[in-house]
């Protein structure tokens, strides 16, 4: 049975546009009967055999991924003509479905990638600070285009094309002058942008390279990777009205907070559609948040209200902090994937795999141990639920666990393994 035939075709899911159908589908879960389901409603994300799961029913919880599997539907008497009788495994989140589907060459994942988003966090850095640059000094300015100029330095000699454009852009990012040699930093912003859209293609094409994985773990990661970048737009998109003088500052106009609150109104609206575990949690909050700001902005602008105004201020400096820490989350999961495949095959991670992943880890503990950069607030100030003091730990035992592989301690343990249950625990709160 052809499921384009009754599935719009989905080439490449986007949870910003889903494909949203009803089938029918049995369900199987560990040491539990066969559940035959009716008319369970699914995001398409490879037509006919991965789905995620857009509602709590019947043991199923919105954000689960469904994943096909021939060998149980065969030994279940299933057959492709009785879409009921197909049997699903379900992953609880996506990043365990991608965990679980696809082993991959984790080498250029740990080598380039994290260099990519490096390289993107300088872009990020320099953005930030372009919307600040026509009220501050000159020291200020020589700081900036020094930080511009070494980013440039760093990265002069890519050959990738996509590389060479982000180079080009971020070359452009150096010098606050325009081409008709007038100050213009409002033209960065848009530099940045290019720049990042062409880091995030080359991301995508390196998850390509070396790879020994099926197709739905091709989807899953490109499906993390639009998630991802939403992400980052909201988070720019928060930093940019947090560091201008449009809302913030004495500057304002009931006009541009009136803005501010139908942007951030609309951010809130989109966020709640998006249904992917682990972020979901995130989102919901984020939502939540951005919502109420929108709110505080809106009688803010109607009744000249300063205090709305720093009522709004903190739930955003919350919404940025949120953002940031998925950001450290999906880092953690990157190296979770590297090791999780080492220990699958029974082996010790090794070589530069091994050296980078120690290192990965001891940056994002120190960076989450730290007071967020932007707000000069802990992580977790104002939260409800407060995750990092079980995080850290656990991020910290795993790296001591792989300081151990690389300085060759053995014991009979498999260090590698050691570190693999450390950092699935770690990745669970979020």
């Amino acid at each position: 049975m052809c499921f384009s035939t009754c599935e719009p075709s989905v080439e490449w899911p986007d949870p910003e546009k889903p494909v949203v159908i009803s089938r029918a589908l049995t369900l199987i879960k560990d040491k539990e009967e066969p559940n035959a389901l009716m008319n369970v409603k699914l995001e398409v994300l490879v037509n006919g055999v991965l789905y995620l799961v857009l509602e709590d029913r019947d043991g199923l919880r919105r954000g689960n991924v469904l994943s096909k599997n021939r060998q149980l539907t065969k030994k279940h008497g299933g057959s492709e003509e009785r879409p009921l009788s197909h049997c699903f495994i379900c992953y609880d989140n996506v990043n365990d479905a991608r965990r679980g589907i696809g082993r991959l060459d984790g080498t250029y994942r740990l080598l380039e990638i994290p260099n990519l988003r490096e390289w993107q966090d300088r872009l990020d850095w320099i953005m930030q600070r372009s919307w600040t640059l026509h009220r501050v000094g000159d020291e200020e300015q020589q700081r900036y285009a020094w930080f511009a100029a070494q980013t440039v330095e760093e990265h002069r000699s890519v050959r990738d094309e996509r590389k060479v454009h982000a180079l080009q852009k971020t070359r452009a990012t150096v010098s606050i002058l325009d081409r008709l040699n007038r100050r213009n930093p409002g033209r960065i912003p848009l530099m940045v942008s290019s720049a990042d859209l062409s880091l995030v293609r080359r991301t995508q094409a390196v998850r390509g390279i070396g790879r020994r994985m099926e197709w739905r773990g091709v989807v899953l990661e490109v499906y993390i990777d639009r998630l991802r970048a939403k992400c980052r737009e909201i988070q720019r998109a928060v930093q940019q009205k947090l560091s201008s003088d449009s809302v913030f500052s004495e500057k304002r106009t009931p006009r541009t907070v009136r803005l501010c609150s139908e942007r951030m109104s609309a951010y809130s609206e989109h966020l709640r559609t998006l249904g992917a575990r682990p972020f979901s949690r995130a989102f919901e909050h984020a939502a939540a948040d951005l919502g109420q700001a929108a709110r505080y902005l809106h009688e803010a602008a109607e009744e000249r209200s300063g205090d709305k105004i720093e009522q709004a201020k903190g739930l955003l400096h919350r919404v940025y902090r949120s953002m940031r820490m998925l950001e450290f989350h999906w880092r953690l999961e990157e190296v979770l994937v590297v090791v999780a495949a080492a220990h699958h095959r029974g082996k010790e991670l090794s070589g530069s795999e091994l050296v980078l992943a120690t290192e990965e880890l001891a940056s994002i503990h120190s960076r989450l141990n730290a007071h967020e950069e932007l707000t000069g607030e802990p992580f977790e100030h104002g939260f409800e639920r407060h995750i990092l003091p079980r995080v850290l730990p656990l991020v910290h035992q795993a790296r001591g666990a792989l300081m151990n592989v690389r300085h060759g301690k053995s014991n009979g343990t498999s260090y590698t393994s050691v570190a693999y249950g450390h950092l699935k625990a770690a990745c669970a709160p979020f």
